[in-house]
């Protein structure tokens, strides 16, 4: 459910971004359009990859007060699923943006009818033999597969994708911020309180060291809309 709702909020983006990157097409600018996708695809990174780690870090505090001791097999089956809020917004983002604006609907179409048959195939293995395990790795791996086709796809066609440095970082910084959080709270118990705390100690972390890599893409927009404010209230005095 958590997974689900970061994921809801996260691809919101897409849909305000549809219609300009369909205007921009329509108008021939694609190359424009292209730029455009990629900047969203790495802004989606940045805050996707720091909740997916956020999410694993928190799991073992948070389910106990928020699900209940009933669901404790939780702990071992959110962390997989946290995966999904990486790869379901940006196979998303690719297709809102990128194949549907175009009328590329068969390649579209072509990535979830794959997923499809290998979901059907997977969980015929999996779940019999690991339940909701099972069932959390094939979506992972399903959702996972339609990210790279179309992500192989935009690339082909634009030479354009993720920056490798921006999503090296940011993984290797997730990574950091969930050893930080699970060694500064292993002792505090399950409570909402734990879980603001690490929430709040994970997010600096996270913030702080992205920044000094300089793998933060939320800092040149703010400058350039800065520079932006600034050149019209000079222009205006």
């Amino acid at each position: 459910m958590s997974t689900t709702v970061f994921i809801t909020l996260i691809s919101s983006i897409d849909t305000v971004l549809m219609p300009h990157a369909t205007r921009l097409f329509s108008q021939h600018k694609h190359n424009e359009g292209y730029v455009m996708i990629q900047r969203v695809l790495n802004f989606e990174a940045y805050f996707t990859i720091a909740i997916a780690t956020g999410i694993v870090a928190l799991s073992d505090k948070l389910i106990p007060w928020f699900f209940g001791s009933s669901f404790a097999d939780m702990n071992t089956v959110l962390p997989i699923l946290s995966l999904l809020v990486i790869v379901i917004p940006g196979g998303m983002s690719i297709s809102r943006q990128y194949l549907i604006p175009q009328d590329r609907i068969k390649e579209y179409n072509n990535s979830v009818y794959l997923g499809a048959v290998i979901s059907v195939i997977l969980n015929f293995i999996l779940i019999p033999a690991l339940g909701a395990i099972g069932a959390a790795i094939v979506s992972v791996v399903v959702e996972t597969l339609i990210w790279l086709i179309r992500l192989k796809d935009f690339w082909k066609n634009t030479h354009l994708g993720y920056s490798r440095w921006q999503f090296t970082v940011n993984t290797l910084t997730g990574i950091i911020m969930i050893f930080v959080i699970k060694c500064l709270t292993t002792n505090m118990s399950a409570t909402p309180t734990t879980t603001i705390i690490q929430a709040a100690l994970g997010a600096s972390v996270y913030l702080i060291l992205t920044t000094i890599l300089k793998a933060n893409p939320a800092l040149p927009l703010l400058k350039q809309m800065w520079d932006d404010f600034s050149k019209k209230r000079n222009g205006h005095s």
